[in-house]
C-alpha cells in the first residue's frame, strides 16, 4: 500500500502503476464535480475515463467506514479476484479519509447487453452462446454472482489481448463461492439474465438468442441431461413467477407465458 496527496491509501498497485492511477483517480474527481458520471446515486458513482491511452472504469463508495471489515470496495474488490477469468480486473483500490473509497477496473468496452446498439452487433447469436457459456464456467467454479442480468454483460473489446473471452460480466460486488452450488441459485442467475432479453423485440430474435444462450450453457455445464432438463423448466417457472427477477417482457411484440402456463424457448 501506498500514501498520496489525495490523502489516501492506495492498495494492490504496483510502483509502476501508481502515477497513472493516481491520475485517473484526479480525473474521476473531476468528473464528479461536473457531473459527468455514468451513475451516480447517494452512494456510490461510477466513471468511465482514460489516462496513457488506458480505458478505466472507476467505481466510487462515498463513503468511508472506519473500521475496513465494513468496506463494500474491498468486498468488491475481493469479488472480483475470486471471479478472474470472467470479470475486467480490479487494478487497484483507494481508501481515502473524507471521500469515499475508489476501485479502479481496466475497461472492457463500452455498452451492455441490455443497450439497444449492441442489436446491431455482427454474430449476436454467437454472442448470446458466450453469455451462456461463461454463466456456466462460473457455476462449475461454484461461483454465485447476485445480479446476471444482461446490463452486466458485455462484449469484450479492449481486453483482447489479456483475456480470451468475448464476453466478460461486471458488477461483481456481490459474488459467493459455495462448496456445492444449489440448483435453485443456478435457476435464478440464468433467470435473470432472461428476465431482461424483453428489449429484442420480436418473437423470432426472442427465441433464437434465448435458444442460443441455452445452448451455450448446456455446452459447458457440468450437469446431465436429466438435471439440465429440470433446471429448464424451473428457470422459466422464475421468470414467469418470482417477483423477485425484474423483467421487461412488456417490450416483446407477443406475449411470451400465453394464459400463463405455456412455456417459451
Amino acid at each position: 500500500m501506498q500514501t498520496n496527496e489525495l490523502n489516501g491509501v492506495w492498495y494492490g498497485v504496483s510502483g509502476c502503476e501508481l502515477e497513472i492511477l493516481h491520475e485517473a483517480a484526479m480525473r474521476h474527481f473531476s468528473l464528479v464535480r461536473e457531473g459527468n458520471c455514468l451513475k451516480d446515486d447517494r452512494k456510490r458513482c461510477v466513471s468511465r475515463l482514460e489516462v496513457g491511452g488506458i480505458s478505466f472504469v472507476v467505481k466510487h463508495f462515498k463513503s468511508t467506514p472506519l473500521i475496513p471489515f465494513f468496506s463494500r470496495a474491498r468486498r468488491a474488490m475481493a469479488c472480483t479476484d475470486m471471479m478472474r477469468g470472467l470479470t475486467p480486473p480490479c487494478v487497484g483500490m483507494l481508501r481515502t479519509r473524507h471521500d469515499g473509497e475508489l476501485l479502479f477496473f481496466r475497461d472492457c468496452g463500452p455498452g451492455n447487453f441490455y443497450d439497444w446498439s449492441y442489436h446491431e452487433l455482427e454474430n449476436l447469436d454467437s454472442l448470446y452462446r458466450e453469455c451462456g457459456m461463461l454463466l456456466a464456467d462460473m457455476h462449475n467454479h461454484r461461483l454465485y454472482h447476485a445480479d446476471t442480468k444482461p446490463a452486466n454483460f458485455v462484449v469484450n473489446s479492449l481486453l483482447t489481448q489479456q483475456m480470451w473471452r468475448r464476453v466478460l460480466i461486471v458488477d461483481c460486488d456481490q459474488v459467493r463461492w459455495l462448496p456445492h452450488l444449489p440448483l435453485r441459485l443456478r435457476v435464478r442467475n440464468l433467470a435473470q439474465f432472461l428476465g431482461g432479453t424483453g428489449y429484442l423485440g420480436n418473437r423470432d430474435r426472442w427465441e433464437l438468442m434465448n435458444g442460443q444462450f441455452f445452448d451455450g450453457y448446456r455446452e459447458r455445464a457440468d450437469l446431465d441431461r436429466l438435471d439440465f432438463d429440470s433446471l429448464l423448466e424451473m428457470v422459466w417457472d422464475n421468470v414467469r413467477n418470482n417477483p423477485k427477477i425484474e423483467v421487461n417482457y412488456e417490450r416483446l411484440d407477443f406475449d411470451p407465458f400465453p394464459s400463463g402456463g405455456q412455456d417459451a424457448g
